[in-house]
């Protein structure tokens, strides 16, 4: 009994608070430890309600990047015959074949449309050729360097022209060329 007697009372001494003077506050002390009782009950209500909510998913990308040869044609010929413009069976070449060029300054000139029909918006940095070794004939791009790294969206087209022409310098007989063109493009950052 002496026992719980002293365990009651020390219990009870906790909790019993005294000012300055010694006096007891026992009315602000049980304020103080009713806001910690509640804090306690209530952080542990608040960790039995609440959850955890876990979300697992598959995120798949089919973005294709494609621009194609949509068109080419040989739309001028001055000094020229039979000129070509063949585009491949996949459309990413472009194969132009002047077989006769007559003299100095005469020259074929190819109008090309590319699009745009992959996913995603891309931009041309962009045209290599193949195949073209003839210090005597020149190749010119019109209306290409307004494209080069700019935004095409999908089915967007562009128009540019190839002009292959004998130097008006040579000194070379009859001329001919026969190369390939590809296009290089990136996705829009």
């Amino acid at each position: 009994m002496k026992a719980k007697f002293f365990a009651f009372f020390l219990f009870y001494d906790i909790f019993i608070m005294y000012d300055k003077e010694g006096i007891c506050m026992k009315k602000q002390s049980i304020i103080f430890v009713s806001i910690i009782t509640l804090m306690i009950v209530l952080s542990v209500g608040y960790a039995l309600f609440s959850n955890t909510i876990t979300i697992q998913g598959t995120v798949t990308a089919n973005a294709r990047m494609d621009v194609e040869f949509t068109t080419a044609a040989v739309t001028t010929e001055v000094g020229s015959t039979n000129a070509s413009a063949l585009i491949n069976s996949d459309k990413n070449v472009l194969t132009i074949t002047v077989p006769s060029l007559e003299y100095p300054t005469s020259y074929a000139i190819v109008t090309v449309t590319v699009t745009n029909v992959g996913t995603i918006p891309v931009k041309l940095t962009g045209v290599r050729t193949s195949g073209f070794n003839n210090s005597d004939l020149n190749i010119s791009y019109t209306n290409l360097d307004s494209y080069v790294d700019t935004t095409m969206n999908v089915n967007d087209t562009h128009t540019f022209t190839v002009k292959v022409e004998w130097d008006e310098d040579s000194q070379a007989q009859v001329q001919n060329a026969n190369f390939n063109i590809y296009l290089d493009y990136e996705q829009v950052r």
